[in-house]
């Protein structure tokens, strides 16, 4: 008996200071928690895509409670989760320009030639291990597989007669496509922007004109005749977009480009995603 309440006793006294040790732990590495940023996570799309450059919601709630981050950098929320974003730091409204991910390529069947029939696993990294990295005869084209299409989870990306395209009023710019794309043809733009040129290669001009019958061969021309609107990156032509932009010299460069690699808001030779079909093989 005398046992018994011995060892009860001594329980007994272990736990009183066990949690005086945890009140004390407690105190001591308490941190303080901003009910601001549970406020702005929730706010959140909780898409945790990583496109605004911090992991995921939380990571980005945190940076704005913290003040070290924008309160606009959300591309899917885009410009309603920056305004309530404001409303709850207390700050004034900042404009959120809607991104959307973009094709660089035109490759399409007619366009460029298949150098192989591929029917094996339809992901285009595999096909990027193959010998030449491509099945076009772009080596930089998409490989229309649609591993894109696959990662996507809007229905913002389908393949249309070999080429990927994107719907922009589905697209949330959650980067997937992007981060999976093995040729790099995907880029996010501004949505409803104004021009596209059509093209990675990073080939000298003669190789490009051999492989592909649109591709972009760094004359530079675009970019004299519009220099506000066409800038050059090595070899290729990009398009600077920026809120002057001048559709009317725009024009005028993409009909004096001699490889008609720019292609123009409703220019009809842009396939759109109403005329894709299920994914495409790439046989022939």
């Amino acid at each position: 008996m005398d046992t018994l309440l011995m060892t009860t006793g001594t329980l007994g006294v272990m736990a009183i200071v066990f949690a005086a040790l945890l009140g004390v732990a407690a105190k001591v590495f308490h941190v303080e928690v901003d009910e601001r940023e549970a406020l702005v996570q929730e706010a959140l799309p909780g898409a945790n895509c990583g496109a605004c450059g911090y992991p995921g919601c939380d990571g980005y709630a945190k940076a704005v409670a913290e003040g070290t981050a924008p309160i606009n950098l959300c591309l899917v929320g885009a410009q309603p989760v920056a305004d309530k974003v404001a409303e709850i730091m207390g700050v004034e409204k900042q404009e959120s320009i809607r991104m959307v991910s973009t094709v660089r390529c035109n490759g399409t069947y007619d366009n460029t030639d298949l150098l192989f029939d591929y029917e094996g696993v339809r992901d285009c990294r595999v096909i990027k291990t193959l010998g030449g990295g491509s099945c076009k005869a772009c080596q930089y084209s998409c490989q229309g597989c649609g591993t894109c299409v696959d990662q996507c989870e809007y229905d913002a990306i389908k393949v249309v007669n070999g080429v990927a395209v994107v719907n922009e009023d589905n697209c949330v710019a959650c980067k997937k496509c992007i981060k999976v794309c093995p040729q790099n043809i995907l880029y996010l733009s501004p949505h409803g922007q104004k021009a596209v040129v059509r093209c990675s290669s990073h080939s000298f001009g003669k190789q490009v004109k051999e492989a592909c019958k649109v591709g972009c061969i760094g004359c530079g021309l675009c970019a004299k005749l519009a220099p506000e609107e066409f800038y050059m990156d090595g070899k290729l032509a990009r398009v600077n977009h920026h809120k002057n932009f001048n559709m009317e010299n725009a024009r005028k460069a993409a009909e004096k480009c001699p490889s008609k690699c720019i292609q123009l808001v409703g220019d009809a030779k842009i396939p759109t995603i109403e005329k894709a079909e299920e994914k495409e093989t790439i046989t022939v």
